[in-house]
């Protein structure tokens, strides 16, 4: 049974790697499964319960990306649509505002934001392009100026934003 679970552990880690930083969602599954990892290397829990969780956990990352195909939404966009939902709700009237605001953002993206040359993603003129771009069409667009004002979540913006375009 340890072989299944070591398995699995593995399978579901190597999934999970790389989309950690392009969905906070893909973190907060992480952070489970090593959770259920660290209860099994300390006898907190046997193999087969740990395959139990660890199946569980895999059945949730299937499901919540059905749900990120069903919703017609990129990965950036359902990121940022999670992040307004989740934290801005106070300021977003509803789900399908966040949505909206969110598929704008990253649409602005691909429209605004040159990608085709090598090193775009580190430098600094393209992160404040990519910010001016956020604050123009958040006040304009969409009138959320409070957002615009807020830095963390610019930054979590861009970060998603141009973790998914590469």
């Amino acid at each position: 049974m340890g072989a299944k679970a070591n398995a699995i552990e593995h399978a579901t880690q190597a999934h999970l790697q790389p989309r950690v930083d392009s969905n906070p969602q893909y973190e907060e599954f992480g952070k489970r499964v090593e959770r259920i990892i660290t209860k099994r290397q300390n006898g907190s829990i046997t193999d087969p319960e740990a395959v139990e969780r660890l199946t569980e956990v895999s059945n949730e990352i299937l499901e919540f990306e059905e749900e990120l195909s069903e919703q017609g939404l990129s990965d950036a966009s359902y990121a940022i649509y999670l992040t307004l939902d989740e934290e801005y709700g106070d300021v977003i009237a509803d789900e399908e505002t966040a949505k909206n605001v969110a598929q704008d953002l990253w649409e602005g993206f691909e429209e605004e934001i040159q990608t085709d040359f090598e090193g775009w993603e580190t430098r600094d003129s393209t992160r404040k392009a990519i910010r001016k771009m956020v604050i123009q069409r958040l006040i304009k667009t969409h009138g959320l100026s409070s957002l615009a004002k807020d830095d963390e979540f610019l930054e979590e913006t861009i970060g998603y934003l141009i973790e998914n375009a590469e």
